[in-house]
């Protein structure tokens, strides 16, 4: 299974673009930062299976808890254009 880190950031940040659309330019900064965040999370997690601390189903199990955490994030980021 191939994992890139930063791909799947630079994804993440593009999905984030599309869903803020038009308030982009005022909430593209909180996002930055959130998913910078984030990335460390899913740095540690990838080391763990690479390891082998973590076989491919736990993998997989914590990204999405990780994915999960990002709501938050989202929400407060959100916050910023009203």
């Amino acid at each position: 299974m191939s994992f890139n880190i930063s791909d799947v950031m630079k994804d993440m940040l593009s999905a984030a673009e599309r869903a803020f659309a038009d308030e982009w330019p005022k909430v593209q900064g909180n996002m930055v930062r959130v998913l910078a965040d984030e990335q460390e999370a899913m740095k540690k997690i990838a080391n763990a299976y690479i390891d082998g601390g973590i076989n491919e189903e736990e993998f997989k199990e914590q990204l999405g808890t990780s994915v999960s955490h990002l709501k938050p994030g989202w929400r407060c980021a959100g916050s910023a254009v009203k």
